[in-house]
């Protein structure tokens, strides 16, 4: 099927895995861009109770991408770091730089050694204190990643740990494929339950 969104038709393959599950794939309609330099590490770490010496590791620094959805990405050294995390309204100008945006908090430690990152989002500008699973700014975070990762030609998956905090553990797959050291295309999937069912009547 294909999904009308505002940044563009999004191609879905569904897929039942029995009665109650499913997955579903969503091709990128447009490949991920920088939407502009991150605050200062200080102002980052005050936005979400951090000490600045926590954010960044290896060749991840504070960024900020779009797929079409506006988010900075915040990476911090470890799980200890990331569960220490605490939004302070007084301070999340350094994240929304003027318009609203969320951010997104990664680190390369998981809890699961299956998968590549663990993170966290937070929009309290959207009014979303933190989301479970983030599938806008996975597909974001596919730039970032074809940047400081620098991966192959070829395709490459990676899987996303998020919501463990708030007691509802998500995975999101990432797969992108690059060609001539550039990121040509990525596709965002997922398990999922039904949590909640409706009726539209004309």
């Amino acid at each position: 099927m294909v999904l009308e969104e505002g940044v563009g038709d999004v191609r879905c393959l569904v897929e039942p895995i029995d009665a109650e599950r499913g997955r579903a794939s969503f091709a990128l309609p447009r490949l991920p861009e920088e939407t502009g330099s991150a605050a200062e590490r200080s102002r980052l770490a005050l936005a979400l109770g951090l000490d600045a010496a926590e954010i960044g590791f290896e060749p991840f620094v504070p960024a900020c991408w779009s797929a079409g959805a506006d988010y900075t990405f915040v990476p911090v050294r470890d799980l200890a770091a990331i569960r220490s995390c605490r939004i302070d309204l007084a301070h999340w100008s350094a994240i929304d730089r003027g318009v609203p945006a969320g951010a997104f908090v990664f680190c390369r430690e998981t809890i699961d050694s299956a998968n590549a990152f663990h993170a966290r989002m937070f929009a309290p500008s959207f009014g979303i204190a933190e989301d479970p699973a983030t599938g806008s700014a996975v597909a974001a975070f596919a730039g970032m990643l074809a940047r400081c990762e620098t991966p192959a030609d070829g395709e490459h998956s990676f899987t996303i740990e998020q919501g463990y905090e708030m007691g509802r553990p998500s995975l999101i797959e990432l797969s992108i494929s690059m060609k001539r050291g550039a990121l040509v295309s990525a596709a965002i999937a997922g398990e999922a339950v039904i949590v909640g069912e409706g009726t539209i009547e004309a």
